[in-house]
């Protein structure tokens, strides 16, 4: 994470000096938030893993 925002994701300056493309934004989200859920299922089956061990 660099400068304080995720990649990808338009800073608050970038936003108010140039607007916000409200629908982009949402399908960043939208991708942000599928990157996420895979992480986590991810960390599920080596948390498990370890358990077992």
């Amino acid at each position: 994470m660099q400068n304080g925002h995720l990649p990808n994701i338009p800073s608050e300056k970038e936003i108010v000096d140039n607007g916000a493309d409200v629908g982009e934004i949402l399908k960043l989200h939208m991708q942000k938030i599928e990157e996420l859920t895979l992480y986590i299922l991810q960390l599920q089956k080596e948390i498990e893993i370890i358990k077992k061990k």
